[in-house]
């Protein structure tokens, strides 16, 4: 069961909803419901959520390709893995469908605790290419 959270939910689907690209940052102390409001919000959308766990880079980039992999994007019928994170990023674009893409990173700190380039690398994306 899920309670509370209104505040948040509606901040979230107001940024969903507007007409331009965002970027959401939610971060806070562990144990306080963040990944079930995130879970919560993007029920009823078409979205890719990931959680990072804490693992060496190459195993995080293989478990994050799977997951992109199994939308059907067309690089799905020729690799199993991407071969750097700036490749899987940008794969984001080739989901199917016209609306906004929705994509969850939850504990988002265990991928950058081992490999800190993955800010710089989405941030010159998002300036680049995913932010239209």
């Amino acid at each position: 069961m899920f309670i509370g959270r209104e505040k948040e939910l509606e901040f979230l689907n107001d940024r969903y909803n507007s007409k331009k690209a965002e970027l959401i940052v939610l971060y806070g102390r562990r144990r306080v419901g963040k990944t079930e409001t995130l879970k919560q919000f993007c029920k009823d959308k078409k979205h890719i959520f990931y959680s990072c766990k804490e693992c060496t880079d190459t195993e995080q980039m293989q478990l994050f390709s799977q997951i992109i992999l199994q939308t059907g994007i067309p690089a799905s019928k020729y690799i199993n893995s991407f071969e750097s994170w700036e490749q899987l990023f940008k794969s984001i674009l080739e989901c199917e469908g016209k609306e906004k893409k929705l994509l969850i990173i939850d504990e988002f700190p265990y991928m950058v605790k081992v490999n800190k380039q993955i800010p710089s690398i989405l941030q010159n994306l998002w300036d680049n290419l995913l932010k239209d």
